[in-house]
């Protein structure tokens, strides 16, 4: 099915096989605000190609506002055109660096060739059912040629520091990035569009921002045809549909563009394909939730900050880490050395209670960008789990950073002098730890020598993470994780930076081969027998120590080093 059968365009359309060189023709779009106006065309003639969109009409736009705003801009991509008051297509396409006045035009044939139905349970749409013939445009990519051309409105970012609105702009693509500022998440039932409206679609909505505007191209009730070509091209999709405003147009010898802001969520995208975008007002898509809670303990200022992105988690992985770490750096003001806390909780989205981790980051050059790794991996991850979905969700991030090295740093560790231990003796270690250009302070730990303990034994303290054991278990292809709780489980069984780990060591250990323990299981063992004690601080702990035991024999006699 396509849009052909269930889109009905006011006026008809003028179909390609009608279309003739030296036909006039009349776009719609918004140069200023969000009042619409005309502008003249004249219709040059039709290009073929193999990919989607199938054929396109070359066209010059001219007039007063086309010659101010230094002709075709991005941002007018979607711009319906008339002629005779049947609708040609949308504006979609030009050159860089060209004569801006000419530009292609994806007709309505092709546009409604974009397959209508969302997959998924989005109410009042239906599902599509069955796979897209190889006569839908939309079963295959727009060739590399014909995106180049296309006349992608600059991304908007708003909320984050400039690097991270780089980084974000690079895993879209994006070839130009503009500021935006905070807009509403709400779902907005104002009057919703028409031809020649001005149009926003966004992967962030609220205090951080990511998204792009371009026209509307056609109307049909509360459904949408948009762009003339793709935002992203990815298919059935769900994303912010916004109303959006435009200050102005900016000349540019490169691409003219249209300069805007995106404004209040008023419904939901959901096609972006290689001829256009298809969506419905008054449908709130799902999105995820991230309630971030900065502070800077240096000056005692706190912020809050609030956003909602789309569900998508391959197109999340380019957007989240960088606009959250983007988002903390714009709030800290700065980027540099320092220490971090970082608490993540993570709710909703199916799990059966929430789930939590804390661990804290310290760099000599750029905290931020080391603060965030972790949380990348594991944002990276749950969402695309096998076995649970776990979205929509809502994530809690509440970060505390300083501009100090606060760090503990593991200066040196005793055991009992002269004398011979055995196994299954509890013993006592003394680690001397001294705070970043504090003085160092001693603490005991009591730990028990395995009471199977053979071959050399020694003692190691160190900072969490570091020399950490592996899941061996699962890189020999002996375990697998086979549930979420399970994922959820190992997760949580990872070292976090401010913790001090004491632990026996000693030939005992099978070996890798031999070990069928996941690491959590390895962990609960060891903590049961005393062997592994383990302190959590309000530090980076950084160092790693070693105390070999000489040990005897059960009943007393000496086994050695």
């Amino acid at each position: 099915m396509a849009l052909a059968d269930t889109f009905n365009v006011k006026g008809g359309i003028l179909r390609v096989g009608d279309i003739k060189p030296s036909l006039k023709g009349v776009g719609l779009t918004v140069f200023q605000g969000r009042d619409i106006k005309p502008f003249d065309l004249d219709i040059l003639g039709v290009l073929d190609q193999h990919e989607a969109p199938r054929r396109l009409v070359l066209v010059r736009a001219k007039g007063d506002l086309i010659g101010r705003s230094g002709g075709i801009a991005a941002g007018m991509s979607g711009s319906p055109v008339y002629v005779g008051g049947r609708l040609v297509g949308a504006v979609g396409f030009g050159w860089e660096f060209g004569d801006h006045r000419m530009g292609l035009v994806t007709p309505m044939e092709e546009m409604l060739k974009i397959p209508p139905m969302e997959r998924g349970e989005t109410p009042g749409v239906e599902r599509l059912e069955g796979p897209m013939d190889e006569e839908d445009g939309g079963a295959r990519d727009v060739a590399p040629e014909s995106q180049d051309l296309a006349l992608y409105s600059p991304l908007m970012i708003g909320g984050v520091s400039g690097r991270f609105a780089k980084r974000i702009a690079g895993g879209l693509s994006a070839r130009q990035i503009l500021p935006s500022g905070r807009n509403d998440t709400q779902l907005s039932r104002g009057p919703g569009f028409e031809p020649g409206s001005a149009l926003g679609v966004a992967l962030a909505v609220g205090d951080v921002t990511v998204g792009s505007i371009g026209t509307v191209t056609a109307v049909d009730g509360d459904k949408f045809l948009a762009f003339g070509h793709p935002f992203l091209n990815r298919g059935t999709v769900r994303f912010f549909a916004t109303d959006a405003s435009v200050v102005g147009v900016i000349p540019s010898l490169q691409t003219p563009f249209k300069l805007g802001s995106l404004g209040a969520v008023v419904g939901t995208v959901m096609q972006d394909r290689p001829q256009g975008i298809y969506g419905r007002v008054g449908v709130f898509p799902p999105f995820n939730e991230y309630h971030i809670h900065f502070t800077d303990v240096d000056s005692g200022k706190s912020a809050v900050r609030r956003f909602r992105a789309v569900t998508d988690p391959f197109v999340a992985s380019s957007v989240i880490t960088p606009a959250v770490a983007g988002c903390v750096e714009d709030l800290w003001g700065r980027s540099g050395q320092g220490t971090g806390e970082v608490s993540m909780t993570i709710e909703g989205g199916g799990l059966k209670e929430p789930w939590s981790r804390t661990n804290f980051f310290s760099s000599p050059s750029d905290l931020v960008e080391a603060m965030f790794k972790e949380f990348d991996v594991i944002h990276t991850l749950l969402p695309v789990n096998p076995f649970r979905k776990i979205s929509p969700m809502t994530v809690k991030l509440d970060v505390k950073v300083t501009e100090l090295p606060k760090v503990l740093y593991l200066e040196r560790v005793e055991v009992p002098k002269d004398r011979t231990f055995n196994p299954g003796e509890l013993i006592g270690v003394d680690v001397w730890l001294r705070p970043w250009r504090g003085k160092p302070q001693k603490r005991t730990f009591n730990v028990k020598i395995p009471a199977d303990a053979k071959g050399p034994v020694e003692v190691v303290v160190r900072g969490g993470g570091i020399g950490e054991r592996e899941q061996e278990s699962i890189k020999m292809g002996r375990r697998s994780i086979d549930s979420l709780d399970a994922l959820l489980r190992e997760i949580s069984a990872l070292e976090a930076n401010n913790e001090i780990v004491v632990e026996v060591l000693s030939g005992r250990e099978k070996d890798r081969e031999e070990e069928t323990r996941l690491l959590s299981e390895i962990k609960a063992d060891l903590t049961k027998e005393g062997s592994m004690r383990v302190l959590k601080t309000n530090y980076y702990v950084d160092g790693f120590l070693r105390v070999p035991l000489k040990m005897g024999t059960k009943d007393g006699e000496d086994a050695g080093d």
